[in-house]
């Protein structure tokens, strides 16, 4: 699994001096930056996804990050440092991966977009259907479960 903040190269969106521009931020997007070192520092999506749930539930502050860290265990000298000194060039680095999203969430499975055609989100049922087609022995594979929402 590939986990990326989302971030454009000179979209309508807001856009930085370096040609980054942030889904929901002013420039120099430091949320995103944070988010890009919190993912780089773990490569572990059990720390990054309860993180940015977090994000997502207290607030998105350089504050709340701090707080979200220790929540997940994170050192969050280890993520400001990073932010600090690498933050604008991981961006620069996911432009390229991201140059295929155009919204979100956009879901790959094995490098095919979920739902290529469509302007609305993918449905459980076609996230679904993509898994098993990659890989049929999944145990969920069996038979689509009912999503509750």
């Amino acid at each position: 699994m590939t986990l990326s903040p989302f971030v454009f190269q000179r979209g309508i969106d807001i856009v930085t001096s370096t040609g980054v521009s942030c889904f929901d931020e002013a420039s120099p997007c430091i949320l995103e930056q944070i988010s890009a070192c919190v993912i780089k520092l773990t490569n572990d999506h059990t720390k990054y996804v309860p993180w940015l749930i977090c994000m997502d539930t207290n607030g998105e502050t350089t504050e709340n990050a701090a707080t979200c860290s220790a929540q997940v265990g994170l050192d969050y000298a280890q993520v400001s440092s990073c932010q600090s000194e690498q933050g604008m060039d991981l961006l620069q680095a996911l432009l390229q991966h991201d140059s295929q999203v155009h919204s979100t969430p956009t879901v790959f499975v094995n490098g095919a977009n979920v739902d290529p055609n469509s302007k609305e989100d993918p449905t459980y049922e076609q996230i679904h259907s993509a898994f098993c087609k990659a890989d049929p022995s999944l145990k969920a594979c069996g038979s689509i479960p009912t999503m509750v929402v």
